[in-house]
């Protein structure tokens, strides 16, 4: 089972996470049913990699962490607080950007910087 974990890991996806209510056989063709999905955008991937081997990452699942399992809170919370707030994911920045430049193609105004008419200086003798 560890080297299952650690190739997953090392690529890193989590593979299947599904909870289980209760026990029995579950064949190919049975129907799955989705009870619940969090409106938080947090995707299983995003938790793993932040979790695992992209730590960097933490502060974007803090929309899910009241979702976890209660022991797991305390620890990611105080690792998402340790981040730096300001610091930004590539992925977030990319998006704001793309955001930005899909707003100006749209047509709406853009600020333009003003600028002043030059100032004339004489110099007193």
């Amino acid at each position: 089972m560890q080297e299952g974990r650690e190739r997953f890991t090392a690529r890193g996806v989590s593979g299947a996470c599904l909870r289980v209510l209760e026990t029995g056989n579950v064949d190919a063709g049975d129907p799955v049913e989705i009870v619940s999905r969090p409106d938080h955008g947090v995707t299983v991937g995003l938790l793993f990699r932040a979790t695992t081997t992209q730590r960097r990452r933490l502060p974007e699942i803090a929309p899910a962490v009241a979702h976890l399992p209660l022991e797991d809170q305390p620890k990611l919370a105080a690792g998402i607080a340790a981040r730096p707030s300001a610091q930004l994911s590539s992925r977030t920045r990319r998006d704001r950007r793309r955001r930005l430049l899909a707003r100006g193609r749209r047509g709406r105004p853009q600020a333009i910087a003003a600028s002043s008419p030059p100032v004339s200086r004489s110099r007193s003798a």
